[in-house]
């Protein structure tokens, strides 16, 4: 599901305060490369299923989003960024309603 990778990327790195924290748009799709420099964020789609409750096609999709950071506390800095992002707020995938 491309269309999700990229909204979930654009959702975090349209997040100003995130980015300045991570200083620069470190974010990465499963995984960052070796010798990325701390901090930065992997966001990977975990699980998934379609339904198949209607007629229209409908997909229950698991999204893991982590901060990764060699300091604890910058790592709840982070995760606190993370969840004021995408708790409860709504992606805009092309091509898909919500």
């Amino acid at each position: 599901m491309n269309a999700v990778d990229d909204a979930v990327f654009d959702k975090l790195a349209s997040g100003t305060a995130l980015i300045a924290a991570l200083g620069g748009t470190a974010i990465y799709w499963q995984i960052a490369n070796q010798g990325t420099t701390f901090p930065y964020v992997i966001y990977f789609q975990s699980s998934g299923i379609d339904e198949n409750r209607s007629p229209r096609r409908t997909r229950r999709m698991m999204y893991t989003v982590k901060a990764v950071s060699d300091d604890p506390d910058e790592a709840g800095d982070l995760d606190a960024y993370l969840d004021a992002l995408l708790h409860k707020q709504t992606l805009t995938v092309t091509g898909y309603g919500n």
